[in-house]
């Protein structure tokens, strides 16, 4: 799919189809295969614990063929939401550990105060976006089975 996205973000750019309008800004996430890092991410979406559960269970509904997926991760053997439940709330611990529990008991924002989890995301420019992808295929292609 990352692939897919890229090959039509770049005809597209080279067609000139965005014209005097500045190229897209593509928002990237990562949950099981590649995971982010705080200072990786442009955006840290707060989830409750009746997201991450909704999540879960419209996953478990809906991607039927998924839910006994062969490989999620190499340290998991699951349903991929469940292990990405898992990842978004390690994700709030590890902001917890950076920024201290009182951050978020404090927080003016109620969503944040009562986060369960948390998703990392990160907006890049096209051009950006293109070569992060461009990287991550070499580093699959240089792989050695």
């Amino acid at each position: 799919m990352l692939l897919l996205v890229a090959a039509g973000l770049k005809t597209s750019l080279d067609r000139g189809d965005y014209g005097s309008k500045p190229p897209p800004v593509v928002w990237g996430y990562r949950n099981v295969w590649f995971l982010f890092t705080p200072s990786d991410c442009t955006l840290l979406m707060p989830c409750s614990g009746s997201d991450l559960d909704l999540m879960h269970d419209t996953f478990m509904q809906c991607y039927t063929t998924q839910k006994s997926a062969s490989f999620p991760s190499p340290t998991y053997d699951g349903p991929f939401s469940a292990w990405s439940r898992q990842l978004q709330r390690s994700q709030r611990d590890d902001l917890r550990t950076l920024l201290g529990e009182d951050f978020f008991s404090s927080h003016p924002d109620s969503r944040v105060r009562d986060s369960a989890g948390f998703v990392f995301m990160k907006a890049m420019p096209a051009a950006r976006f293109l070569r992060e992808v461009e990287e991550l295929k070499s580093k699959f292609q240089n792989l050695t089975v």
